[in-house]
């Protein structure tokens, strides 16, 4: 090895040769370690379920994991043609952001600004009917519009799919007569308990956008649901806001073509 040493590190000068001698030198030494004879009887973790489908758990998780090449052929199968799953992204749960916004409902006008503006739709105003309101454990406000009576409404922020831009934040308008704006930047790890509460929002509530016209203003547009959603865009995007918001006025009928 010394040998080599030489002839890779010759001509960058002696005391470069010296130091890799020296870890030549040093490569047999050890330390011993003591093995708590406990951990040979230790049991194994329950493995964690989800509902998640099939390709999310054997296909997109281990490419994302870097284990892309252990997976066998046949993994692929109905896939030859690289046809690759849409909606992949929301499976992916980043929680990239150091800032996340919080809602402060006594601020709220219900505009959906914030919502309009989001790059990646992260962001997401919800109204729920009294049977939702049940199961839900968060904070609501009665939703306005005499199309929602008897229902309540809910800017709901998912985690960890923002990317911390502050694009909503900008944009709110807020009440100045009750302190200010409804969108506020917070730490990441002061805003996780808002995770399970994005998840009920998007699995037990339905969409109200057929209560509304959605192509009469941009409030309305906002409570259509995006088909266009975390896109892996850098963080405050000025293109997939326009993407989102054609997939929410037309994607029952459209077509995007990828070059």
């Amino acid at each position: 090895m010394k040998k080599f040493i030489v002839k890779s590190y010759g001509n960058k000068g002696e005391d470069i040769v010296n130091k890799n001698y020296a870890a030549v030198d040093r490569g047999g030494e050890y330390k011993q370690l003591t093995i708590d004879s406990a951990w040979a009887n230790l049991s194994d973790d329950e493995v964690e379920t989800n509902n998640d489908p099939a390709f999310i758990n054997k296909v997109v998780r281990p490419i994302n994991a870097q284990d892309g090449d252990l997976l066998p052929v046949s993994t692929f199968k109905n896939s030859e043609d690289g046809t690759w799953a849409q909606g992949t992204a929301k499976y992916e749960k980043r929680g990239v952001a150091a800032f996340i916004p919080e809602w402060i409902p006594d601020n709220c006008t219900q505009c959906n600004k914030c919502a309009y503006v989001c790059p990646h739709a992260a962001i997401r105003p919800f109204v729920l009917d009294a049977d939702e309101q049940k199961g839900a454990n968060f904070t609501m406000l009665k939703a306005v519009g005499k199309q929602f009576d008897g229902m309540t409404f809910r800017m709901q922020v998912s985690v960890l799919d923002c990317l911390g831009c502050g694009n909503c934040t900008d944009i709110c308008p807020g009440n100045p007569k009750k302190g200010g704006k409804a969108l506020v930047a917070k730490a990441f790890e002061t805003q996780l308990a808002e995770a399970p509460n994005w998840e009920y929002c998007t699995s037990k509530v339905s969409s109200k956008q057929h209560l509304v016209d959605i192509k009469s203003n941009v409030k309305n547009s906002q409570f259509a649901t995006p088909l266009f959603e975390f896109s892996g865009a850098c963080s405050g995007c000025g293109e997939t806001p326009y993407l989102k918001l054609i997939s929410q006025l037309f994607g029952d009928r459209q077509m995007v073509s990828n070059a």
